[in-house]
Order: structure tokens, then sequence, then C-alpha cells
């Protein structure tokens, strides 16, 4: 019979393999991964429960479509983008002849109304990280907030008319989610590493660049790796949706970040591709010389590429406190040595698991 010290330790063990990893893959705080509980939907959820996995949410029944999340660290550093490079990357009637017109998603902000470049969302349909956090609150987890909130108790929030702003009636029963989020996930914001310089200009001969911008400047004029443009495109009547979503067509999308790329469980806004190189089959519209160019490459090129994009991942979270894992449980000695945030992978989870075995089974 196993003894109940041994039980214990096989339970932290668990919990403390599988913690590191979460936290070192994507760097989540520790209110980030705290659950609220909804008495609209009966729903304990936290964000991490979505971004962590990159998980796809299914769309409701006024015919909104499956949207893929995408990691917080993601929006951390989209959030930092200064509203200047919407400006000089714009192109909205091709002056420049490459076929490529990408255009700003000018939206109003929730709190000041305020005319802003929509930056998140893939429609491109949300300006603020503050909005980003209010609308996924309550249209994901059922969670009025103090900048949304419903307009009756029985309506359906994918519905035109259910979610209103919250207006300064909402008073102090109103969440105040927001403003204690907004800051958890800008502490997430850190300079990813630099891509590898042969990989990018490879990338770029194949037209990806022209969308995908690899740099673009934050507001202290820092170049961020991002590899998006966060402007419109259409993207042809392939990847078309049955319904218009702010200012974007049913067949424009704002250009997806391609950081952690190797992380996501499915590809495109959707999910729908398993793969790189089907997520590129399915590019049309202005991504079709790209594409073209992507499918004719050799072999050897093509894995060249994929390898490229597959290394496009920001793993830095040395924010995180993780030293209640290595204290109780002394989780080091699983690792074999001292847990190095960069490097913590799913082998470090699989290994604790084998040895909790050894003592549950």
């Amino acid at each position: 019979m196993k003894s109940k010290r041994g039980l214990h330790y096989c339970v932290a063990a668990l919990l403390a393999a599988e913690a590191a990893f979460v936290f070192a893959q994507q760097g989540h705080t520790e209110a980030l991964n705290q659950p609220m509980f909804s008495e609209r939907t009966g729903d304990h959820l936290s964000c991490a429960d979505c971004h962590a996995h990159a998980r796809v949410i299914r769309g409701g029944k006024a015919g909104l479509g499956n949207r893929r999340s995408d990691a917080l660290v993601v929006s951390a550093l989209i959030d930092t983008v200064s509203e200047a490079h919407f400006l000089a990357a714009a192109d909205p009637f091709d002056r420049d002849g490459d076929n490529i017109s990408g255009r700003v998603a000018w939206v109003l902000s929730l709190p000041d109304q305020r005319a802003v470049p929509g930056r998140f969302g893939w429609k491109a349909s949300v300006g603020t990280l503050e909005d980003q956090i209010a609308n996924a609150l309550i249209m994901d987890m059922g969670l009025e907030n103090e900048l949304l909130t419903f307009s009756t108790e029985a309506c359906e929030s994918d519905k035109p008319g259910c979610v209103v702003a919250a207006g300064p009636q909402a008073g102090a029963q109103a969440s105040d989610a927001v403003h204690r989020l907004a800051p958890e996930v800008r502490s997430l914001a850190r300079l990813p590493a630099l891509p590898d310089p042969e990989g990018l200009q490879l990338f770029t001969d194949t037209g990806c660049a022209a969308c995908h911008h690899p740099y673009v400047r934050n507001t202290e004029g820092e170049a961020l790796p991002l590899f998006t443009d966060l402007l419109l495109h259409d993207m042809g009547p392939g990847l078309a949706e049955d319904r218009t979503v702010g200012s974007a067509t049913r067949s424009e999308w704002r250009t997806a970040s391609l950081l952690g790329l190797n992380q996501k469980s499915g590809l495109l806004h959707d999910g729908r591709a398993a793969t790189v190189k089907q997520a590129v089959e399915a590019h049309g519209g202005e991504a079709q010389y790209s594409t073209t160019r992507f499918l004719a490459l050799s072999e050897t090129k093509m894995l060249a590429l994929l390898r490229f994009l597959r290394g496009l991942q920001k793993k830095e979270s040395r924010d995180v406190d993780i030293s209640w894992i290595q204290r109780p449980f002394r989780f080091a000695s699983l690792v074999h040595g001292p847990l190095d945030h960069d490097h913590v992978e799913r082998r470090h989870a699989d290994r604790a698991v084998a040895r909790c075995s050894r003592f549950c089974l």
C-alpha cells in the first residue's frame, strides 16, 4: 500500500511539472490563471484556459465564425505598437503597385470614444488592450465589467444589441476586472529574440514579408520582430465568412503575428489548418503571389523556411515566480539541475509523470 507521503508527493510533482510547463511557455501571472465565476453561464474560467493552449472558440448563434485564441504575450507586444506604424504601413490604394493594399481599420475606444487603429481581433475590430479584455470577458466568459454589460438578463451575447457600453450607470456593482487584468497582460511584454538572418531572407524572398512585416516599431522606437503589419488584407473567397465584422469585409483579415507558431494547435483564424503548409495553401487574394512562390520552393528551401517559422517563438517568462514549485517539491531534481526558465519543455513534465508513477501506480 502506498504511503500518504508518497501519494502527496505524486500529486504535488504532477501539478508542479504541469504548472512549470504552462508558466514557462506562456508566462502567465497568477492573476491570469485565476478562474472567475460567471453567474450567467455557471462557468469558472481564467484567461489562461483559452490563451495558454491557443484554443479555438466556437462561433455563436448569430453566425460569428470560430476563432483561435493567441498567447497573451503576443497581445502584450501588439499593445505597444505605435500608431505611427499603422499610418506608415497602410497602402489601401496600392500606390506602390505590389498588389498588396493593407488598410487601417479605424475603431472607437470604449472609455473615451476616441478613433484608434484596430489592432486586436482577427478582423482588427478592437483598438485597445482594455477594450479587448472587456470584449473577451463578456463575450467568451459571460462576465460583465466596467466597460461592457448586458442589455437584458436573458439576451444572447452574440446577438446585436445584447452587449452594450456599461456607462456610468454601472456604478459600484461593475466588476473592475479590466483594470486588474490589463496591467497583468502588459507585464508579459518582452522583446522576442531576433530571427535568424538566413531564414529571414528566405521568408522575405518568398514574399511573406509583404504582409507579415518582420519588424514593427513600438512607442519607444524599438523594432519588434512581430511578423505582422496589423492591417486588413483581402485574403480571397477561400477564407471569406458569411458575415462582416466591424469595417472588415467578409474576406478581409488582420495579418496575424507569427510568434509562437509551433505552440498553436491549429492555424488560421478558425484553427482549420493543421500545418503551416496547409495554412499557406489557404491564402488567396492579396497573398496569392506569395502562396504561389511558397509552393514552388524546392524541398530543401521549403523545409528551411518551415524550420525558420517554427523557431519564431517567445519563451521569456523571467518575471514569473515559480519558486513555490521548487521549495516544497524539490522540482529542480526532477529536471536534473536548476530550473532554466527559457528551456522548460514538455519532456520535463513527462519525466515527472514517469517518476510519479512509481509512487502511485
